[in-house]
């Protein structure tokens, strides 16, 4: 059994490792999500994507029994990620490395891409043309929609981009997925 968690995206390790603890105990392994920050403006960013690539390291040593991390969620939606998708890229690249680094067992994916809307496409694409995936051990999309067909699609889509730059050398793995209910009967 696997959970996605990032224990609320703390940077508080004592609470980090109870929550270990209860899904030990419970046989859950968590995929631990924790992404690179986000701005407009470079000069201010650099230095906290050096911090958070650090701590990312330093994570990963301390918690050797964590093995699967994904950075950030949705970053192709500027709501999730606000910045650049370049931005967004080199970050993610620097954390990448260095949780491989100090673990290199860990198992680490891109912040899942939805690919919605003319932004999510743009932004999806734009990432995917220019990450730098070595560090990566697959690529993550999100398949969201109404039953097997859109899981289907989602994947066709995200093969399709990987195909059309050149990045189809690594698997494909969906970390999100679901239908949106706007109503009880819904549910």
């Amino acid at each position: 059994d696997m959970v996605r968690h990032g224990f609320g995206w703390t940077r508080d390790l004592d609470a980090t490792a109870r929550g270990l603890a209860i899904y030990e105990k419970a046989g859950i392994t968590p995929l631990y999500m924790m992404g690179p920050p986000a701005s407009e403006d470079w000069k201010a960013l650099a230095p906290r994507i050096d911090a958070e690539a650090k701590f990312a390291g330093e994570f990963a040593r301390r918690f050797p029994s964590i093995r699967f991390y994904e950075l950030g969620n949705e970053p192709d939606l500027y709501g999730f990620y606000r910045g650049p998708i370049e931005f967004y890229a080199l970050g993610m690249t620097r954390m990448a490395r260095q949780i491989k680094l100090a673990n290199p067992r860990a198992f680490v994916v891109n912040g899942g891409l939805s690919f919605a809307g003319d932004e999510g496409i743009a932004r999806s694409r734009r990432f995917v043309e220019v990450a730098d995936i070595a560090h990566l051990d697959a690529l993550a999309y999100h398949g969201h929609g109404a039953l097997a067909k859109a899981e289907r699609q989602a994947f066709e889509r995200m093969r399709a981009t990987t195909l059309e730059f050149g990045k189809n050398g690594l698997p494909l793995v969906e970390t999100e997925s679901g239908v949106s209910s706007r109503s009880e009967v819904q549910d």
